[in-house]
């Protein structure tokens, strides 16, 4: 049983990656400026939905008899030097709780370690390619509306192209929004939806080319394509165009048996 329910809440886990919910529990003050009172992403703590999952996925993991082993010297003096460094910062509170999210990442990575082959990875990133393809209908939405959904429970911001340090482009003096999903910029969107497209292709290349790969391929193929140009981020599009002619060319180019 408790296998099964953390086998959930890993897959739930890689699925709400780009979902921005969070509780902010404190915000240190700021100087009023001539614009009024701002919120500072930099100066706050929050606890995010994804820390609770992650938690709990942990809980569920030591129930199923694990053990949390951090045995990596190098990574215990990381953590060592992490934590000095918060008597030399500027806002002590602030620092101890970078430090405790730090020491939630770890615990992470020592959950992969130890559990890598209680998972199939494959559904791994079939659940990240589903993540995909539920920021693109947002993004997507954005782009046609020009502002946001309403989504703010899923961690969507205000947006608007007439607001300040929200990102856009001007076509013809049209100021023009750039798709955000739910993430905290356009260009960390780009990255999402460009990584979730190689594993999409990794998957139907990988595999022999039935003909409901391919009705399940094209459709989800050019929806985060479509949603990736919606970025409208540049840098990553040209990255991601030049290593996707590499790919193909290297998977149609003649490789010489080796020789034994």
């Amino acid at each position: 049983m408790m296998e099964r329910v953390e086998k959930f809440l890993f897959y739930l886990l890689i699925f709400a990656i780009p979902i921005g919910t969070r509780k902010v529990l404190f915000e240190w003050m700021q100087p009023v400026s001539p614009a009024g009172r701002f919120f500072n992403e930099w100066e706050s703590i929050s606890f995010w939905f994804t820390d609770g999952l992650l938690l709990l996925l942990i809980l569920a993991w030591i129930f199923n008899g694990g053990r949390i082993r951090i045995n990596n010297k190098a990574l215990v003096l990381f953590l060592f030097f992490a934590g000095l460094s918060i008597a030399a910062a500027h806002n002590l509170g602030l620092a101890f709780y970078q430090w405790l999210r730090l020491w939630e990442m770890v615990l992470f990575f020592v959950y992969v370690r130890e559990r890598l082959r209680f998972f199939d990875f494959k559904k791994v990133f079939g659940v990240f390619v589903a993540s995909a393809v539920f920021q693109s209908f947002i993004a997507i939405g954005q782009a046609t509306m020009q502002r946001s959904l309403g989504l703010w429970f899923l961690g969507e911001g205000p947006l608007s192209p007439g607001m300040i340090n929200v990102a856009k482009f001007v076509s013809q003096g049209t100021r023009i929004l750039r798709s955000y999903g739910t993430l905290p910029h356009p260009n960390v969107l780009a990255v999402f939806l460009a990584t979730a497209i190689f594993f999409l292709l990794s998957w139907y290349f990988g595999k022999k080319n039935a003909p409901r790969q391919l009705l399940v391929f094209v459709p989800v193929y050019f929806i985060l394509l479509f949603a990736l140009f919606l970025t409208f981020s540049r840098g990553i599009t040209v990255i991601f165009l030049f290593v996707l002619f590499a790919w193909f060319f290297w998977l149609l180019a003649p490789h010489q048996p080796q020789e034994k």
